[in-house]
């Protein structure tokens, strides 16, 4: 089921009109499958985990 709605969204993604408006919004189109998606999650965790430590913040 993931498979399957990952190549359609790929698809999707590839039109010319859905790049012209998720541009127009500033964002940038970086199709991957569900194992990068995975990783990119991972590392982005990891990393705003380190910055929000660093920075002491806390929740009250």
């Amino acid at each position: 089921m993931i498979a399957r709605l990952n190549l359609k969204l790929t698809r999707l993604l590839e039109h010319a009109d859905i790049k012209a408006a998720i541009g127009a919004q500033s964002f940038e189109i970086l199709p991957s499958n569900p194992e990068q998606f995975h990783a990119f999650v991972k590392s982005e965790l990891v990393k705003w985990v380190k910055v929000v430590k660093d920075s002491g913040m806390r929740i009250d």
